[in-house]
C-alpha cells in the first residue's frame, strides 16, 4: 500500500547537505523517495548505536564564571549551537591540552 495512511509526517530543520541527503533518496535509483525510505528499515535495525536515554544522564550544578557565560552566549547567538554543547566542546579541547595524570581522556 502506498497512500497517505501508510506514512507518518515529520518536520526536521536540517543543514542543506543533510536536507539534500534525505530529499534525494531514491533519485537516480528508479524508485520513489517512499520506496527508498523503506530500504532504510533493515539499515536502521542493524545500526550499532550507543544508548543515550535520559536515564544515563546525571545532573551537574556548576558555577560558570561571568566571562565564560558571556562568550558562550555570544557563540550560541552566532552559531545557534546549544549552550551545553559549546561548554562541552571547550572542556574537551581543554582536556586535550591539559591531560589528567593517570586518567585516560576517554574515561572522563
Amino acid at each position: 500500500m502506498n497512500d497517505r495512511t501508510d506514512r507518518v509526517y515529520k518536520v526536521f530543520n536540517l543543514h542543506p547537505e543533510d536536507r539534500d541527503r534525505i530529499r534525494l533518496l531514491g533519485f537516480g535509483d528508479g524508485m520513489s523517495r517512499h520506496e527508498a525510505l523503506l530500504q532504510l528499515v533493515p539499515i536502521v535495525e542493524r545500526l550499532d548505536m550507543i544508548d543515550i536515554r535520559e536515564s544515563q544522564r546525571r545532573p551537574i550544578r556548576i558555577a560558570i564564571p561571568v566571562e565564560l557565560d558571556r562568550v558562550i552566549r555570544e557563540r550560541k547567538a552566532a552559531t545557534g549551537q546549544p549552550y551545553v554543547q559549546i561548554l562541552l566542546e571547550a572542556a574537551r579541547r581543554y582536556r586535550l591540552d591539559h591531560p589528567m595524570r593517570g586518567v585516560s581522556n576517554d574515561q572522563e
